[in-house]
């Protein structure tokens, strides 16, 4: 063991590292070496030097002991509007202007609730194609976007502008997705969507045709429009389970809509001039009435017929005249106007009177041709009408018209109560 050096001594770690008197190390940095290439060792240039330990950069001021430079503060000033009108040389009044045409009117018009709606409704989609009305864009806008919901009500448009709304017939119901999960038996549900439709407050004396063609409409709003005439069509709306029609100028209802009625179906009716039973005052007779109004006829021309004995009300055919078949043909052919310029001067009155009865159809009903609720067959020219009452829900009795293609299709018990009374 004397031939080995002994072990050097042990010292403290404070020992093995001797004071250092020196300043602390500066760093330099050149920048990111990506952007290091030839042109940077082209000419002389300064190197940005750091004073301390890499990880506690601060900015090296040629030793005069400055740190980074402190963020200036940014000053807050509020600008003050004079509110002074100073025109341009342009804009100087002429001697005759007076002075009061460049002080604006402090008079600020309120716009009204119907105003707010529709600057509101703009405000969602205020770019459409111009060639297209507003109501055009938002419909085609929300059955982009698949919803299910349809507020027009405001908008105040023309009838030309709803016949967009068979757009919605797009819509479904989007599937629900299980995720990583198998699906349940909840999961295969319908893709029909429920659609509901507000056109209230637009001023529509007749509702538009393309409703009708809506399957899967369940919620109708049209109240506060002044309508006259409900379409017979409003019971091809098999999935409707709300219609709002309160407050309009409704006088009877259609007797096709007794049966859906009878079955539980309850439109809202309030404030509509709906006809009064005849020869009822006390309430307790008035749920029973049920008998029907005037029975009345019409001819080809559409005049009234002046019967001269009951008997012969109803000794009729339900075969339908040459007259009412080639109308209905020429109907289904060619257009009402197509038919005007064919006969022009040659028109016999019936056929005139016809054609205005066609155009009327197509007004409050969406089509010249309207269908027989009797016999099913197609028709123009109404031969047989009359106005009865039934008590909905032992409640008071609704006005219900119904309107025949033919004199035979009036049914005998409408003949025997009208003979009776």
């Amino acid at each position: 063991m004397d031939g080995f050096p002994s072990s050097p001594p042990m010292l403290s770690r404070d020992a093995t590292e001797p004071p250092s008197s020196s300043s602390p190390p500066v760093f330099s940095s050149d920048g990111p070496m990506e952007d290091a290439d030839a042109e940077n060792y082209a000419q002389r240039r300064s190197k940005r030097k750091y004073k301390g330990p890499w990880y506690e950069k601060s900015a090296f001021d040629n030793g005069e002991g400055s740190s980074q430079p402190a963020a200036k503060k940014s000053k807050f000033t509020r600008n003050f509007d004079s509110g002074v009108f100073m025109p341009s040389d342009e804009d100087l009044p002429s001697t005759q202007e007076t002075n009061h045409d460049l002080v604006p009117s402090k008079i600020k018009t309120v716009p009204t609730y119907e105003e707010r709606i529709v600057q509101h409704k703009l405000s969602w989609f205020p770019k459409h194609n111009p060639d297209e009305s507003f109501t055009e864009a938002t419909v085609k806008e929300l059955v982009r976007n698949n919803e299910c919901n349809f507020r027009l009500d405001f908008l105040k448009p023309a009838q030309e502008d709803l016949q967009c709304l068979t757009e919605l017939n797009k819509i479904i119901k989007l599937p629900l997705d299980p995720g990583i999960r198998a699906p349940g038996e909840y999961y295969y549900r319908s893709m029909a969507p429920q659609l509901f439709l507000d056109l209230s407050n637009n001023d529509l004396k007749r509702m538009p045709p393309s409703v009708f063609d809506i399957e899967y409409l369940t919620d109708l709003i049209f109240r506060n429009n002044g309508l006259e005439v409900l379409p017979d069509r409003i019971v091809n709306l098999e999935h409707l389970r709300t219609l709002d029609l309160s407050n309009n100028n409704l006088s009877y209802l259609p007797y096709e809509l007794l049966g859906p009625m009878m079955d539980g179906f309850k439109p809202r009716l309030a404030g509509n001039p709906l006809m009064q039973c005849e020869g009822i005052v006390s309430d307790e007779v008035r749920t029973k009435c049920k008998g029907p109004s005037a029975l009345v006829y019409y001819d080809e021309a559409g005049r009234p017929l002046n019967w001269t004995s009951k008997s012969e009300c109803h000794e009729h055919s339900k075969a339908p005249s040459l007259f009412a078949l080639s109308l209905a043909k020429s109907m289904n052919t060619y257009s009402i106007e197509d038919i005007r310029d064919e006969l022009d001067d040659e028109m016999p009155p019936e056929v005139s009177t016809a054609l205005d009865t066609a155009e009327r159809n197509v007004e409050e009903y969406g089509s010249p041709l309207r269908i027989c609720f009797e016999c099913g067959r197609e028709f123009v020219m109404v031969k047989a009408e009359w106005t009865q009452w039934y008590p909905i829900g032992g409640g008071t009795p609704l006005p219900f018209k119904q309107q025949l293609c033919s004199l035979g299709c009036v049914p005998s018990r409408v003949t025997e109560q009208h003979q009776a009374s």
